[in-house]
């Protein structure tokens, strides 16, 4: 939708908004376009964001855009391992990892290893994906945001050996690191957020305790996330809104409610 003052000029002034590529700002340019390209993935519209980074890559490539190219590479092979293109994504990924690595970006190559294992995993390479998550985990030791991802790929291919316990350990640190994460960030959405995205991780942990470890081992995962809650809680402020501001707020978390209720996305 647009805001109200461009629907009410029929889009003029929306016309009239500078922009990067306006301005000949091509390198900022193609950075904001990247980021249309991850946002639209994010929100399911794969087609379209395969478009915009079809068209984007020989434009990198054309300013000599190395670090903008490998972060287009990246988003290029998870979009599609995502389409279960896995020929296509290994091809991206493994070009992703390079250009990151030539750059010396050591923490953007272990991302696109990540995705690399997530893809070997998928195709039963557990050999592969192990490596993959092992070097990734090495890479990422200070970037707490990423390493969970690569303990707990580490710990999928120790369950799918049949090494249960192996597993049981990678799970805890990864959930270690995912706690910390949250109790680190000020902002509840995006603590919220990630909460979800760790939600099969933190189901696959507090199920293997409760097949092979102690009880304390099982309660102790259990007062992790509890804790975590109580501390969210314990942070919120109180937010008083007047009468009319109120009115509306609730408004909208009803039908917030409602088309989450019907499944609704984006």
């Amino acid at each position: 939708a647009l805001p109200a003052h461009d629907r009410l000029c029929g889009g003029e002034a929306r016309a009239r908004r500078p922009s990067f590529a306006g301005a000949g700002l091509h390198i900022p340019s193609l950075i904001a376009r990247r980021n249309q390209a991850e946002a639209l993935f994010q929100l399911g519209r794969l087609a379209a964001a395969g478009a915009l980074l079809a068209e984007l890559l020989p434009i990198s490539v054309k300013l000599g855009a190395r670090r903008d190219r490998a972060e287009i590479l990246q988003l290029q092979g998870e979009l599609r391992l995502a389409q279960g293109e896995l020929s296509a994504a290994r091809a991206a990924l493994l070009a992703a990892a390079e250009q990151f690595a030539a750059l010396g970006n050591l923490p953007g190559a272990a991302r696109a290893r990540l995705a690399l294992g997530r893809l070997q995993l998928a195709a039963g390479d557990l050999a592969g994906a192990a490596a993959s998550f092992e070097r990734a985990a090495d890479d990422l030791a200070e970037r707490q945001q990423y390493r969970w991802r690569a303990l707990y790929g580490l710990g999928r291919c120790a369950e799918l050996r049949g090494e249960p316990l192996v597993a049981l350990g990678f799970y805890t640190r990864a959930c270690d690191d995912v706690a910390r994460l949250r109790a680190a960030l000020a902002e509840e959405h995006a603590s919220s957020a990630l909460f979800a995205e760790a939600a099969e991780l933190t189901a696959a942990t507090i199920r293997l305790a409760a097949d092979h470890a102690p009880a304390e081992a099982l309660l102790g995962l259990a007062e992790q996330q509890r804790g975590l809650a109580l501390q969210r809680q314990l942070r919120r402020a109180t937010i008083v809104l007047p009468p009319a501001l109120a009115a509306d707020v609730e408004a909208r978390r009803d039908r917030l409610r409602e088309l989450l209720a019907q499944g609704a996305h984006g």
